[in-house]
């Protein structure tokens, strides 16, 4: 049996679609091979998350400017190329800088894939529109990772 994945959804649900990454973390809350679900990620603290596991599913805001709700995943080389902007938190510090601090300090797991929901208002309470109707494409994503693993 393949080894499970511990599910980080990273964001703040009072700032708009940089909640995205807790909503889509509860919905996939017992899905087969999801052996943890983490619904509250502080980017502060996800570097410390990911040393728990081997493979870690980071879900997050993205802030690339593009089209709002569009569901991207990939795997994040420390120093590799960019992709979108991750984590829109207030602090500006997301999945893509707490992937690179655990690289770092030598705790990366063996396998970190993120999937990103591009956002579109990062202010106020809930989700928008284009984010909120992205959500189950999201969630589809994770059970594509997971199954393929």
């Amino acid at each position: 049996m393949a080894e499970a994945w511990t599910v980080i959804g990273v964001g703040n649900p009072m700032r708009g679609d940089d909640g995205v990454g807790a909503v889509v973390a509860k919905r996939v809350r017992g899905m087969p091979g999801v052996e943890h679900v983490i619904d509250d990620g502080d980017p502060f603290e996800v570097a410390d998350l990911v040393q728990g596991g081997r493979r870690v599913l980071l879900l997050d805001a993205t802030r690339g400017g593009g089209v709002p709700g569009v569901v991207t995943v990939w795997e994040p080389r420390p120093g590799g190329a960019s992709r979108p902007q991750v984590g829109a938190s207030s602090h500006g510090f997301g999945a893509d800088a707490a992937i690179e601090l655990a690289a770092a300090l030598g705790t990366l797991p063996d396998r970190v894939v993120v999937v990103g929901i591009e956002g579109e208002r990062f202010e106020g309470t809930g989700l928008s529109e284009a984010v909120a109707a992205a959500v189950d494409e999201a969630v589809a994503a994770v059970e594509a990772v997971v199954s393929d693993a």
